[in-house]
Formats: C-alpha cells, sequence, structure tokens
C-alpha cells in the first residue's frame, strides 16, 4: 500500500512594526482560506495525487516542498520547488498543486493581499518502512 502524507507549511503571522512589514512583505492576519480548511486540503491532495509508478519501481520516497504565490482573487502563481527529490515526483507535487483553488485570499487589516504559501508533500513506500523496521 502507498502512503502521501501532506504537511500545509503557511506563512508566518508575525507581531511587528510597519518598517518590519515593508522588509517581509508577507505577513498577514488572516491566511488563504481553502474551503473547508487545512484538513480539507489535505484531503484533496490525498485524493488526487498519482505516485508515480517509475518511483515506486526505483522505491524513491521522500519529501517534496513547494513554494507558491496566493494572489488577492485566492489564485495560485508562482510555483516553484524549494527542495525536490527526483524529477517525476517534483512534476506530479507541481501538478497536484496547480489544481488547488483558495476560496479567499490572505487578508491583512481586512483587505485582500497577496502572500507566499508552502506545501511539503511527503511520499511514501509503506512496504518500504516495514522492511526496514
Amino acid at each position: 500500500m502507498l502512503f502521501v502524507f501532506i504537511t500545509i507549511i503557511s506563512s508566518l503571522n508575525a507581531q511587528t512594526d510597519s518598517k518590519t512589514e515593508l522588509e517581509l512583505g508577507y505577513v498577514f492576519d488572516n491566511p488563504p482560506l481553502y474551503k473547508g480548511g487545512e484538513l480539507e486540503l489535505t484531503k484533496f491532495i490525498i485524493e488526487n495525487i498519482n505516485y508515480p509508478n517509475s518511483a515506486i519501481d526505483d522505491s524513491i520516497f521522500g519529501i517534496v516542498y513547494i513554494t507558491l504565490t496566493v494572489d488577492t482573487l485566492g489564485n495560485i502563481t508562482n510555483y516553484d520547488i524549494y527542495k525536490g527529490i527526483r524529477e517525476d515526483l517534483n512534476i506530479e507535487a507541481l501538478r497536484i498543486a496547480k489544481l488547488i483553488k483558495f476560496e479567499e485570499p490572505a487578508k491583512k487589516r481586512g483587505v485582500p493581499v497577496a502572500c507566499k504559501y508552502a506545501i511539503a508533500i511527503r511520499f511514501i513506500l509503506e512496504k518500504l518502512q516495514l522492511e526496514n523496521q
């Protein structure tokens, strides 16, 4: 059996002065909202991801970290592999990230703002874990 675990790493909501906010550029009061919350986002990813057969055949597993920007409408732009495993897993993680649509963007003082967002998708082969125990 194969498992894919997802970790949502949203941008930090730091309490800072206005000078620091300008330097960071990604400070917000409310993070982007996926319909149903982060658990539903995790469920969406798990239900739609396909562990590449080439990675299964080669017993490859690990975590793909994707950074992206959620714009002021909740759309995702600027997808990037922050840290990948190998091309087939990276491509699958990016494919899933491109399917995500946030219901609401991040907000700062009630106004929609673009923000950086990161998702860690963990590809795990359960069979390998059992053999290594």
